[in-house]
């Protein structure tokens, strides 16, 4: 579980705090509530976001590590605890990213799809729809 997750591009940055409330006796829980930048914005929605994140498939893999300036990066901090990961895509050509999380190189990702990952956060930040995952 994470409880701060942050977007960002060169142009803009949200960041997604989230809370959590028990939905069982046995101490199972479940996203209450988001907020982007302070606003509070639709749970599912952020929870359809989130899928697009964890979906992340590269279409070529890549253990060279690449430079240059990033894209996009998404840095998500752990829930009761300092700790954090960071997935950062750099655009290598005008059909793919070089995509690592936390500095280990993971491979290559459409840029359809990083295109959808930078749209999508800064939609619902606006408190708007995206497509299911």
């Amino acid at each position: 579980y994470f409880d701060r997750i942050t977007c960002a591009t060169e142009e803009n940055t949200t960041v997604f705090d989230i809370s959590y409330v028990k939905t069982t006796q046995e101490g199972d829980e479940d996203i209450s509530e988001v907020l982007a930048n302070g606003a509070s914005i639709n749970v599912d929605m952020f929870k359809n976001y989130y899928q697009y994140i964890v979906g992340i498939e590269t279409n070529e893999d890549s253990y060279e590590k690449m430079s240059g300036t990033p894209a996009f990066t998404i840095k998500a901090k752990y829930r009761n605890s300092n700790d954090s990961v960071s997935l950062v895509f750099i655009k290598q050509t005008d059909r793919r990213y070089y995509f690592e999380i936390d500095g280990t190189p993971i491979g290559f990702v459409s840029t359809t799809y990083v295109n959808k990952l930078m749209e999508y956060y800064q939609t619902i930040a606006k408190g708007e729809e995206i497509p299911e995952y």
